[in-house]
Protein backbone atom coordinates (compact mmCIF):
# COMPACT_ATOMS: atom_id res chain seq x y z
CA UNK A 1 0.00 0.00 0.00
CA UNK A 2 1.31 3.45 -0.88
CA UNK A 3 2.02 6.05 1.76
CA UNK A 4 -0.76 8.59 2.23
CA UNK A 5 0.06 12.01 0.81
CA UNK A 6 -0.90 14.69 3.33
CA UNK A 7 -2.55 16.61 0.47
CA UNK A 8 -4.99 13.70 0.26
CA UNK A 9 -6.36 14.39 3.75
CA UNK A 10 -8.19 17.49 4.92
CA UNK A 11 -9.08 18.11 8.56
CA UNK A 12 -11.89 20.48 9.44
CA UNK A 13 -14.07 21.32 12.41
CA UNK A 14 -17.82 21.50 11.91
CA UNK A 15 -20.11 22.28 14.84
CA UNK A 16 -17.32 21.50 17.34
CA UNK A 17 -16.54 18.09 15.80
CA UNK A 18 -13.19 17.50 14.10
CA UNK A 19 -13.41 15.56 10.81
CA UNK A 20 -10.75 13.99 8.61
CA UNK A 21 -11.68 13.70 4.93
CA UNK A 22 -9.63 11.51 2.61
CA UNK A 23 -9.56 11.87 -1.17
CA UNK A 24 -11.21 9.19 -3.26
CA UNK A 25 -8.89 7.03 -5.35
CA UNK A 26 -9.02 6.40 -9.11
CA UNK A 27 -12.21 4.79 -10.31
CA UNK A 28 -13.95 5.47 -6.99
CA UNK A 29 -13.60 9.17 -7.76
CA UNK A 30 -15.08 8.65 -11.22
CA UNK A 31 -17.98 6.53 -9.89
CA UNK A 32 -18.84 8.95 -7.08
CA UNK A 33 -18.48 12.00 -9.35
CA UNK A 34 -20.80 10.45 -11.90
CA UNK A 35 -23.33 9.61 -9.16
CA UNK A 36 -23.14 13.21 -7.94
CA UNK A 37 -23.81 14.58 -11.42
CA UNK A 38 -26.71 12.15 -11.93
CA UNK A 39 -28.27 13.03 -8.57
CA UNK A 40 -27.83 16.78 -8.98
CA UNK A 41 -28.59 17.11 -12.69
CA UNK A 42 -32.23 18.07 -12.06
CA UNK A 43 -30.81 21.14 -10.33
CA UNK A 44 -29.10 22.33 -13.53
CA UNK A 45 -28.70 25.87 -12.23
CA UNK A 46 -26.59 24.57 -9.35
CA UNK A 47 -24.33 22.55 -11.64
CA UNK A 48 -24.12 25.45 -14.09
CA UNK A 49 -22.88 27.66 -11.26
CA UNK A 50 -20.14 25.18 -10.49
CA UNK A 51 -18.78 25.36 -14.06
CA UNK A 52 -17.69 28.96 -13.58
CA UNK A 53 -15.25 28.13 -10.78
CA UNK A 54 -11.78 29.57 -11.22
CA UNK A 55 -9.12 30.52 -8.69
CA UNK A 56 -11.59 31.00 -5.81
CA UNK A 57 -12.97 27.46 -5.94
CA UNK A 58 -13.79 27.06 -2.23
CA UNK A 59 -15.93 30.19 -2.09
CA UNK A 60 -17.56 29.47 -5.46
CA UNK A 61 -18.45 25.87 -4.57
CA UNK A 62 -19.82 27.02 -1.23
CA UNK A 63 -21.87 29.76 -2.88
CA UNK A 64 -23.21 27.37 -5.50
CA UNK A 65 -24.10 24.73 -2.92
CA UNK A 66 -26.03 27.32 -0.94
CA UNK A 67 -28.46 27.33 -3.86
CA UNK A 68 -29.11 23.63 -3.24
CA UNK A 69 -31.96 24.38 -0.82
CA UNK A 70 -33.90 26.27 -3.48
CA UNK A 71 -33.30 23.44 -5.95
CA UNK A 72 -34.30 20.64 -3.55
CA UNK A 73 -37.82 20.35 -4.95
CA UNK A 74 -36.41 19.07 -8.25
CA UNK A 75 -34.16 16.47 -6.59
CA UNK A 76 -35.21 12.91 -5.87
CA UNK A 77 -34.85 12.20 -2.13
CA UNK A 78 -33.60 8.61 -2.65
CA UNK A 79 -30.89 9.81 -5.05
CA UNK A 80 -29.80 12.52 -2.60
CA UNK A 81 -29.70 9.98 0.25
CA UNK A 82 -27.65 7.63 -1.92
CA UNK A 83 -25.29 10.47 -2.85
CA UNK A 84 -24.80 11.50 0.80
CA UNK A 85 -24.02 7.88 1.65
CA UNK A 86 -21.62 7.55 -1.29
CA UNK A 87 -19.82 10.81 -0.50
CA UNK A 88 -19.41 10.25 3.25
CA UNK A 89 -19.90 6.62 4.31
CA UNK A 90 -19.50 3.83 1.72
CA UNK A 91 -15.93 4.64 0.75
CA UNK A 92 -14.75 5.10 4.35
CA UNK A 93 -13.29 8.47 3.41
CA UNK A 94 -14.68 10.44 6.35
CA UNK A 95 -13.87 9.94 10.01
CA UNK A 96 -14.37 12.09 13.09
CA UNK A 97 -12.66 12.47 16.42
CA UNK A 98 -14.37 11.23 19.56
CA UNK A 99 -12.53 10.96 22.87
CA UNK A 100 -9.18 11.29 21.01
CA UNK A 101 -10.01 8.35 18.70
CA UNK A 102 -10.76 8.36 14.98
CA UNK A 103 -14.21 6.92 14.30
CA UNK A 104 -15.41 5.99 10.80
CA UNK A 105 -18.42 8.05 9.71
CA UNK A 106 -21.60 5.90 9.54
CA UNK A 107 -25.34 6.38 9.11
CA UNK A 108 -25.76 6.51 12.88
CA UNK A 109 -23.06 9.21 12.96
CA UNK A 110 -25.38 11.48 10.99
CA UNK A 111 -28.00 11.33 13.75
CA UNK A 112 -25.45 11.45 16.55
CA UNK A 113 -23.42 14.38 15.21
CA UNK A 114 -25.97 16.44 13.32
CA UNK A 115 -29.40 15.59 14.73
CA UNK A 116 -31.77 18.13 13.23
CA UNK A 117 -28.96 20.47 12.17
CA UNK A 118 -28.73 19.19 8.60
CA UNK A 119 -26.86 22.32 7.45
CA UNK A 120 -23.75 20.88 9.13
CA UNK A 121 -24.09 17.67 7.12
CA UNK A 122 -24.28 19.75 3.92
CA UNK A 123 -21.19 21.64 5.07
CA UNK A 124 -19.37 18.31 5.41
CA UNK A 125 -20.55 17.25 1.94
CA UNK A 126 -19.32 20.56 0.50
CA UNK A 127 -15.88 19.85 1.99
CA UNK A 128 -15.82 16.32 0.53
CA UNK A 129 -16.76 17.67 -2.92
CA UNK A 130 -14.23 20.50 -2.69
CA UNK A 131 -11.39 18.15 -1.74
CA UNK A 132 -12.20 15.58 -4.41
CA UNK A 133 -13.44 17.60 -7.37
CA UNK A 134 -11.86 21.06 -7.16
CA UNK A 135 -9.59 20.32 -10.12
CA UNK A 136 -12.51 19.01 -12.18
CA UNK A 137 -14.56 22.15 -11.64
CA UNK A 138 -11.55 24.35 -12.41
CA UNK A 139 -10.97 22.40 -15.64
CA UNK A 140 -14.66 22.57 -16.58
CA UNK A 141 -14.63 26.27 -15.75
CA UNK A 142 -11.85 26.71 -18.31
CA UNK A 143 -13.83 24.79 -20.92
CA UNK A 144 -17.23 26.29 -20.22
CA UNK A 145 -16.46 29.50 -18.35
CA UNK A 146 -17.09 31.74 -21.34
CA UNK A 147 -20.40 30.01 -22.10
CA UNK A 148 -21.43 30.34 -18.44
CA UNK A 149 -20.58 34.06 -18.52
CA UNK A 150 -22.64 34.48 -21.68
CA UNK A 151 -25.62 32.61 -20.19
CA UNK A 152 -25.28 29.70 -22.62
CA UNK A 153 -24.72 26.92 -20.05
CA UNK A 154 -28.22 25.49 -20.39
CA UNK A 155 -27.54 24.39 -23.95
CA UNK A 156 -24.34 22.64 -22.83
CA UNK A 157 -25.90 20.66 -19.98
Amino acid sequence: MNAVDMNDIKTITINKTRFAIRKFRGLTSVRVGTAAIAALSPAAGLIGGLFGITENADADIGKSLQGLGASMTSLEPKKVESLVTELTILNKNVSYEQESRAIDFTESSIDELFGGDIQYLFELIKEVITLNYRGLFTWLGGLFGKAAEDGQMESLI
